[in-house]
């Protein structure tokens, strides 16, 4: 049973097969958990007290919903947030939603949008990079 579907290089179409993508979803879970409690200082392990994670990025289906499933295996609701978004409505979504940490794809557009809306937070907000595969 194939997740995803992915167009290569050539004709060739490659899948991601479920029990791979399940190893794939504990492995990233393992990288964001552990980069985000690495970086942060002020999470409560309250499992009533789920820290946000905004996810701000323009990658292909199958790395964006392993971040998702990341963060919330790594035990944080994500917030994604659309890449159409002012910086001013992306810091109001974030304020509003009390989005300490934000991981953000490198391409520059994406980097522009979260560092106007982390200069709008006055500091309240940790930048943390996308991972790649």
């Amino acid at each position: 049973m194939a997740l995803f579907f992915c167009p290569t290089s050539s004709s060739i179409t490659r899948s991601t097969l479920v029990p791979s993508t399940r190893s794939l979803f504990t492995r990233m879970a393992f990288i964001a958990g552990a980069h985000i409690m690495r970086e942060t200082t002020g999470l409560s392990p309250d499992p009533h007290e789920r820290p946000v994670v905004a996810v701000l990025d323009v990658s292909d289906q199958s790395s964006y919903l392993s971040v998702l499933a990341s963060v919330m295996r790594a035990g944080a609701d994500p917030l994604p947030i659309s890449t159409r978004n002012s910086d001013t409505a992306t810091a109001h979504l974030l304020k509003s939603t009390g989005c300490a940490h934000i991981i953000v794809s490198t391409d520059a557009a994406m980097q522009t949008l979260a560092s106007g809306a982390a200069a709008q937070m006055a500091g309240a907000l940790s930048m943390h990079p996308m991972p790649t595969f």
